[in-house]
């Protein structure tokens, strides 16, 4: 449901923005997403809820 709101707009918003800047970001911010899930499952902080019924 969030799509409509959200998606539609910042699709017409990235798609005036230049191409090789916004695969830059997206890119750069999938990295630390990576990496932080990578740091917290190392120390052992990292959690996955559990579906529990």
């Amino acid at each position: 449901m969030p799509f409509l709101p959200l998606g539609l707009p910042a699709g017409a918003i990235v798609d005036r923005l230049p191409r090789r800047t916004v695969m830059l970001v997206c890119d750069s911010v999938q990295a630390v997403a990576f990496a932080a899930i990578c740091v917290l499952a190392a120390t052992g902080a990292l959690t996955f809820p559990c579906c529990s019924g």
